[in-house]
């Protein structure tokens, strides 16, 4: 009785969690079906009512741009944009979702974020149609509007059901080339919901060097995936560049799967790549600085630890959960503030939780005063020196030799 109020509790915060993740419903103008045959259950969204723009957007009126004006009929006002980095955002409950274009020879390509990760776009074989699945690892980063003909075009994504926020950026690949984009419509099979753009989407160079990193993980994953009682630490660089980490810990099984850069939605986003493939005794989670660099609030912060965590719990229920509060660092001193409330929060959501604990490394790295130590750090100021990661080890080693 005892595990199935405990298992019903969890389940309870777990829906509480989503939804205060979930985005809100926006009421809009009746949305028009999807014109093309066999997408019945499709609507088409105008751009400027359901999406947040980041950049130089303009809302065109079709008719009057010599451009446009063969489609004016279908798309009174067309979203275009010709600056590289220009953004567009917006939120849908569904599994479908795409945009309604007009192509052309100066048209450029379009990044495509689900959640806030770059997704490879993979063209679904049983279709002619530009049906395309969002996946990790796998596909084309690109949505290319290039065509040497102007000519509607369309182009449809499947996730899995649920929340998404979506992010259209338009590609730097093209070099100094304007690459421009002209969208008639937002398509979405599902629910329209008010958007939350995700602060601080990967860039393409640090997209490309996850996933060689995420690859070269899993070269390793046959050999660590059976290890017995193992303690499987994950989290941003100070986990990727503590080289010594497996062998700081002799006779423990310590697998390491630190990814620079990431934040806790990252961590979530690959969380089938370098979570599932184990089966530890223990999780060791140490996110939440890039947060602090992107500019997050401690409740966004909050909100995306949650998110991570109660997922992870659903993969691994049976595994004990360690968050790591994040460290003091000297270029972040002016942060010192909200990264202890963050810490605050995340020690008290720890404690709240059963089979989970919490390593505190940030206190050990402050001086008597509260000051941060920059003895402890490399450098650039920011990641641990090796006299800072010998205080690193004897914190986890309260949970690791335990």
């Amino acid at each position: 009785m005892k595990r199935f109020i405990t298992s019903a509790w969890l389940f309870i915060a777990a829906l509480a969690v989503m939804a205060q993740s979930a985005p809100k419903s926006v009421s809009l103008a009746e949305p028009q079906p999807f014109d093309q045959p066999g997408w019945d259950d499709v609507k088409m969204y105008v751009p400027s009512e359901v999406c947040k723009k980041h950049g130089l957007w303009k809302d065109v009126e079709a008719a009057r741009d010599s451009r446009m004006k063969l489609y004016a009929s279908k798309f009174p006002t067309v979203f275009t944009s010709s600056h590289p980095k220009s953004t567009l955002s917006f939120a849908f409950d569904g599994d479908l979702f795409g945009i309604y274009d007009i192509a052309g020879p100066e048209m450029g390509e379009l990044e495509v974020y689900v959640d806030g990760q770059m997704v490879y776009l993979k063209h679904l074989a049983d279709t002619d149609q530009p049906v395309f699945e969002a996946t990790s690892l796998d596909g084309t980063h690109f949505l290319d509007r290039r065509a040497d003909e102007r000519s509607l075009r369309y182009a449809l994504i499947k996730v899995a059901p649920g929340f998404h926020q979506i992010t259209l950026k338009i590609s730097e690949e093209k070099g100094e080339e304007k690459a421009y984009l002209m969208l008639g419509r937002i398509l979405v099979r599902g629910e329209i919901a008010e958007a939350n753009p995700i602060k601080g989407l990967p860039k393409m160079k640090q997209q490309l060097k996850w996933e060689k990193k995420i690859k070269d993980y899993m070269v390793r994953d046959a050999e660590q995936a059976g290890l017995q009682d193992a303690t499987l630490v994950v989290g941003s660089s100070s986990i990727d560049m503590w080289k010594s980490l497996e062998s700081d810990f002799p006779g423990k099984n310590v697998i390491r799967r630190g990814v620079s850069g990431t934040k806790a939605i990252d961590l979530y986003n690959y969380r089938d790549l370098l979570i599932k493939p184990f089966n530890p005794k223990r999780i060791i989670i140490y996110e939440g600085d890039n947060e602090i660099g992107f500019k997050w609030e401690v409740s966004e912060m909050m909100e995306a630890m949650k998110k991570l965590f109660f997922e992870v719990r659903r993969m691994k229920p049976d595994a004990e959960i360690c968050l790591v509060s994040v460290k003091p660092s000297p270029v972040r001193a002016k942060n010192l503030p909200k990264i202890q409330e963050f810490n605050r929060q995340l020690r008290e959501f720890a404690e709240s939780q059963p089979n989970t604990g919490f390593i505190d490394i940030h206190t050990p790295m402050l001086d008597s005063d509260g000051n941060v130590r920059p003895e402890l750090f490399l450098k650039d100021g920011l990641h641990p020196a090796p006299e800072g990661y010998d205080i690193w080890r004897e914190e986890f080693g309260k949970v690791i030799n335990k």
